[in-house]
């Protein structure tokens, strides 16, 4: 709760501003309307008696608004002074009233008016003639309607800490199912923002500056769907589908008040970027797996590829592409029934690719490549860095320094060797492992090879060892080949090929290993690791290994 203190101590510090302004129409004056900021020439809000009040004229920034007032006759109900004759309301006429004062309007379905009371205050009465909250004031030949008025409309105020402007958050209007579309459908009453995102069992769409009075769960479109307040003037709706369907989430970009979101498993292009070891990689993205299915085609030169069981609405896109061997990739829906999104790849002159799938499929990056070795790109990780020290040997040796000094020197071997060296780092500082697999998945390297040194509670344990992720059939490939290289080179005592769920195996798309080139924590082999004969020895290990994978099963 001390963020929603701290926000309305904010809010009352400008009300305090903002009614002890004199009046000056030349003045400007920010408020945020939904999410759109709003300067204006008078005071859009003013305190009087320990209310607020907003200027009735911002709600002809409400998309909803609408005047409908055609007379200043008006039909008073009770509450406003009438009286009663023969059961029957009698209507009052108040022609001294100025047009700028008797208001019949619309916002959304709802209906109001505006008029004097015969007490000679200003209310605010529904389209029943039953009183809202605590009226109107005039100040400055303006009308404001009260704070509490404005809530019964749909209508709240409270503090934007990200522009430093009151704000006015509007309600939730409707959420509703279109069964033949397949489209939840949403409206707000006033300009929001939408952001959408997976959950367990479905999604969920986050609004900014957009409310409901309580929160509430129902069925659409055979889902359960609820909605709650957030924290910081945003709401959740979250959809559990019995069927995962997949979404994409529609906004109209004029009014920002209505978005709808599609139930399909929608293609998605989230790059086109060149990269290394190749002409250009296609990232594509699903809400769902999908599987795909590749093929080559002649005159011309082109790459095709279907993916299954995805939707693509929009009209058939052109990427201009123009790079190397690479002139253009088309995207559009191949067929509806069953559906299937067609990407083709069009070639200048035919080139290598693969196709590399993160997660149960998805995403997928179609990798071009102009050649499989020769000046094929390497990824080298040296583990740990900066504040991170990894392992501490007996005599104080940080397994971040060996594997860097171990790294660099591979570098250099392999680049004598042909290949262009790619690193995670290369000096004394602190990547996490988040970036560590996302410069993998843009850069897109054919290998990456992370090197560290071990550590375990058994001083007498000694030996190397390479890990791979579970089910990756390139990283066995990989990891078996630098282990028989570096026993071979090292004559380390053979720790095994393992498996192991480390995140940069788990997360780096292309074929990765760990490698662990010893254990500090034996005195003997902490001993080797710093001498520099031994590490030579390690590093024509790992060249060797890497060299082999690469001839063997990576094309060259």
């Amino acid at each position: 709760m001390r963020h929603w203190a701290a926000a309305h101590i904010a809010a009352w510090l400008v009300l305090l501003v903002l009614s002890g302004a004199p009046a000056d129409e030349t003045a400007s004056y920010a408020i945020d309307v939904g999410i759109k900021t709003l300067q204006v020439s008078y005071r859009p809000i003013i305190a009087d008696n320990g209310q607020n009040y907003i200027a009735f004229d911002l709600l002809a920034n409400v998309e909803s608004y609408r005047e409908t007032r055609t007379e200043p006759a008006i039909k008073l109900g009770p509450q406003l002074g009438d009286s009663e004759a023969g059961g029957e309301a009698i209507k009052v006429q108040r022609p001294a009233l100025s047009e700028a004062t008797v208001r019949e309007f619309k916002i959304g379905d709802a209906s109001y008016i505006l008029a004097e009371a015969v007490d000679g205050s200003l209310r605010v009465s529904d389209s029943n003639m039953g009183s809202i909250g605590s009226g109107a004031i005039i100040q400055g030949k303006r009308m404001y309607i009260a704070e509490d008025s404005l809530f019964a409309m749909g209508i709240a105020l409270s503090y934007a800490p990200e522009t430093g402007n009151m704000r006015l958050l509007g309600i939730l209007t409707s959420i509703s199912g279109n069964k033949s579309e397949q489209t939840l459908n949403i409206t707000t009453l006033l300009p929001s923002r939408a952001a959408i995102s997976g959950i367990e069992g479905g999604f969920k769409v986050v609004l900014e500056a957009v409310f409901v009075k309580e929160s509430y769960e129902r069925q659409i479109l055979g889902s359960s769907v609820s909605v709650r307040n957030l924290p910081y003037h945003r709401l959740e709706i979250s959809c559990r589908q019995e069927t995962i369907t997949g979404y994409k989430l529609y906004t109209d970009e004029k009014s920002q008040t209505e978005l709808s979101v599609h139930l399909a498993n929608h293609f998605n292009v989230v790059s086109t970027e060149r990269t290394s070891s190749g002409e250009i990689a296609l990232t594509v993205g699903f809400t769902r797996p999908v599987e795909v299915k590749t093929q080559v085609l002649q005159s011309p030169p082109r790459l095709v590829l279907d993916f299954a069981g995805a939707i693509y609405r929009e009209a058939t896109k052109y990427i201009d592409v123009k790079v190397g061997g690479v002139r253009q990739i088309r995207v559009g829906q191949f067929s509806q029934d069953p559906p299937v999104v067609r990407v083709v790849v069009e070639m200048s002159r035919l080139l290598d690719y693969r196709i590399l799938k993160q997660g149960s499929g998805e995403k997928y990056y179609v990798q071009m490549l102009s050649a499989r070795l020769g000046k094929a790109a390497i990824m080298l990780d040296a583990g740990h860095g900066g504040s991170d020290t990894g392992a501490i040997g007996v005599t104080g040796l940080f397994e971040k320094d060996i594997v860097l000094l171990t790294t660099q020197q591979l570098q250099r071997k392999l680049e004598n060797m042909g290949y262009e060296i790619v690193l995670t780092r290369n000096n004394d500082s602190f990547v996490s492992l988040g970036e560590r697999a996302d410069y993998a998945n843009s850069a897109l390297p054919m290998i990456f090879v992370s090197i560290h040194a071990n550590a375990i509670e058994n001083p007498q344990f000694t030996g190397v060892m390479t890990f791979h992720y579970k089910g990756s059939n390139e990283g066995v490939k990989l990891a078996s080949a630098i282990q028989r290289a570096l026993l071979s080179s090292t004559g380390a005592v053979d720790r095994g090929v393992r498996t192991a769920n480390f995140f940069v195996l788990r997360e780096t798309v292309v074929p990765a290993v760990l490698v662990e080139i010893g254990f500090l924590t034996n005195s003997i082999e902490e001993y080797k690791l710093r001498d520099p004969h031994y590490q030579q020895r390690i590093v024509s290990g790992l060249a060797a290994g890497i060299d082999e994978y690469m001839r063997t099963f990576g094309g060259g």
